[in-house]
């Protein structure tokens, strides 16, 4: 093959390289939103319940990329169309008394007086980092210790909105691991959020929870 054959195949290469490497490097660091769930106990007004002291409590569990801060990723992950974010709740905290039910919220206040009683546990956000892909969303309100975790080529996360062991919405995405930094991270389940928090378009659900 001669050199003028060869510097042109290579020219050709670097000009692609040039014009597509951007695009590559976007789509790498794309997430994308697998799963989202809703049951028919969840209400936009649920999240305002339960950040009513002063953020929506999150917990963390499974297992997050290396370098992740916890405390970083709380400060950038927002509740939909409100003012108030998250705050963190470490190990050990699972006993801060719940919101109390006499905060004038009627709707959710019948809603989980229904389910839990007076005594009720708070509304609160769980994060699961890299699930067994056979876990079941329900495990993130009841058992989040005991969901085993996997690790692969993609980080992924299921979020849920709980009260107390009950699941009121859910959703999972992932994201390339090399793309997974605490901003990007937080960036994403920003948007998982908003999409379990958006009522369904028909305003009704399938026989599983789901809606449609």
């Amino acid at each position: 093959m001669s050199s003028r054959l060869i510097n042109r195949r290579k020219r050709i290469v670097n000009f692609l390289l040039a014009v597509c490497g951007p695009l590559l490097v976007g789509c790498a660091e794309q997430s994308l939103i697998t799963h989202v769930n809703q049951r028919p106990l969840f209400q936009p007004s649920l999240l305002s319940y339960g950040a009513q002291d002063g953020g929506l409590p999150l917990e963390i569990h499974g297992n997050p990329p290396a370098g992740m801060d916890a405390s970083a990723l709380a400060a950038r992950v927002h509740l939909p169309g409100r003012s108030e974010g998250v705050r963190l709740m470490t190990r050990g905290k699972e006993q801060v008394p719940p919101p109390s039910l006499d905060t004038p919220v009627p709707f959710v206040q019948d809603r989980l007086r229904t389910m839990l009683g007076s005594g009720g546990r708070n509304v609160r956000l769980a994060l699961i980092f890299n699930p067994h892909v056979q876990t079941l969303p329900d495990w993130a309100c009841s058992s989040p210790d005991q969901i085993p975790s996997v690790s692969g080529e993609n980080v992924r996360v299921m979020a849920a909105f709980c009260v107390g062991a009950h699941l009121a919405a859910s959703g999972q995405l992932r994201l390339p691991s090399t793309a997974a930094t605490t901003e990007n991270l937080a960036k994403s389940i920003n948007v998982l959020l908003s999409d379990m928090s958006t009522p369904p378009l028909r305003g009704g659900f399938d026989t599983n929870g789901r809606r449609f």
